[in-house]
């Protein structure tokens, strides 16, 4: 939708104007998951979870500050830009810690902000006056702070819906919106004909195989759907499938790149990091999260499980799925094993031990390149299709030495002061 704003503004201007504003508009793509606050109480009861697999975080609390910023810089590491927060209405648990969502990332990130996914549309319609009053408290309660989603200085409110909405739906929201909120609905058959019109569609249907796209308005991919109360996944989890569905996702250039989602663990189609054993007593798999499974940021010291981790190659495709992301039982593809450390990696750890630093002068302290890039997560969405593919030479983001125990070249230790 953006990209027809653009187009309909530079009316009356010349064709490589308007060439020019749509490819800017293409350039920067919103990349958001879909993200569920209401843990622990969605855990179920903690000796039988409702759900198939374990987070490396193990069952969290979502009100949990530390745990925001893990998530937050999870989905950054992953190359989101923003998420998309299930909302209930006023005074319950999504609405409580989504004001706390949005005071942590502000203090957290530069970068990436959320938006509401107003659910009661689903479950009910709604009147015209319960969604206008609740899209003016949205506007009191969240609007203004600085890691609220805009478009176009218009705040943005993703709607979910059921399979029996139609036109009507459409023309609810459209006569509540007095507020100037950029609505985005989800789809349903024929939504294309309807005399109203929302400012964007989506679809929600992490169940299905490939990639959903509506029109120019967003693209959605799912890794698997699984429901925790069901014996077979509706929608197994595939490496290729999921390589396939990122590549046409960056080939849309669709507004809204939207992955179902970070952690709908209920329904088995969260990307979090989760732990291996994921079939075994709960016991067992929770002895499988020993590690961190963010990588430690400047000046933090990691467990000891997150350092091997963190000291071995892991494969640019694996990283949307998180960091530390690790097969499920099951799911083991030998093509996303990690493996041993790089000849550069070893460099680095004898660096750290004390030992001369002649044997990184001829490749330097990042295999031969310089800048942050190389050290920060890696964004598979961002970069494209060919950062799908396993790294032959990915590189380990080393820490500062200890002063007097290197003396490197002057472009080694940029590269090190840089991390």
């Amino acid at each position: 939708m953006l990209l027809l704003i653009a187009a309909a503004a530079s009316a009356g201007t010349t064709r490589g104007s308007t060439v020019h504003a749509n490819r800017r508009a293409r350039s920067k793509p919103i990349r958001a998951a879909f993200y569920y606050p209401w843990f622990p109480g969605a855990w179920g009861h903690i000796t039988n979870p409702l759900t198939k697999y374990t987070p490396s975080l193990g069952f969290y609390s979502s009100w949990r500050r530390k745990l925001i910023r893990r998530h937050i810089r999870a989905m950054e590491y992953a190359g989101l830009n923003a998420g998309i927060s299930s909302w209930w209405g006023r005074g319950g648990q999504t609405d409580k810690v989504f004001k706390r969502i949005l005071k942590v990332t502000a203090a957290t990130s530069k970068t990436f902000h959320w938006s509401v996914y107003y659910e009661d549309e689903a479950y009910g319609d709604p009147s015209v006056a319960q969604i206008r009053s609740d899209l003016h408290y949205l506007k009191s309660r969240y609007w203004n702070q600085p890691r609220y989603l805009h478009i176009r200085k218009r705040p943005v409110v993703f709607v979910f819906g059921d399979p029996n909405d139609r036109c009507p739906m459409v023309a609810r929201w459209h006569a509540a919106n007095d507020v100037g909120a950029y609505v985005v609905l989800k789809v349903f058959p024929g939504y294309q004909h309807c005399p109203f019109q929302p400012s964007g569609w989506h679809q929600y249907a992490p169940a299905a195989a490939g990639g959903e796209r509506e029109r120019r308005h967003s693209y959605t991919i799912s890794p698997g759907f699984w429901k925790s109360d069901e014996i077979a996944p509706r929608l197994v989890r595939n490496l290729a499938r999921w390589r396939a569905d990122i590549r046409a996702m960056r080939r849309s250039h669709a507004q809204f790149e939207l992955v179902t989602t970070f952690n709908e663990w209920g329904e088995g189609t969260a990307v979090e990091s989760a732990c291996s054993g994921c079939n075994s007593p709960t016991a067992d798999r929770q002895s499988n999260c020993s590690a961190d499974p963010i990588p430690p940021r400047p000046g933090e010291t990691p467990t000891p499980g997150a350092r091997l981790r963190h000291s071995r190659r892991v494969p640019r495709h694996a990283r949307l799925l998180g960091p530390g992301w690790r097969p499920l039982a099951g799911e083991v593809h030998a093509s996303i094993t990690q493996t041993a450390p790089t000849r550069t990696q070893r460099r680095l750890h004898r660096v750290r031990r004390g030992q001369p630093e002649r044997r990184l002068r001829r490749r330097g302290a990042h295999g031969g390149t310089s800048g942050r890039g190389n050290c920060e997560a890696g964004r598979a969405l961002a970069r494209g299709a060919e950062s799908l593919q396993p790294s032959s030479h990915h590189r380990r983001c080393p820490e500062a030495p200890a002063s007097g125990k290197l003396r490197a070249s002057a472009s080694d230790q940029r590269n090190l002061a840089l991390n």
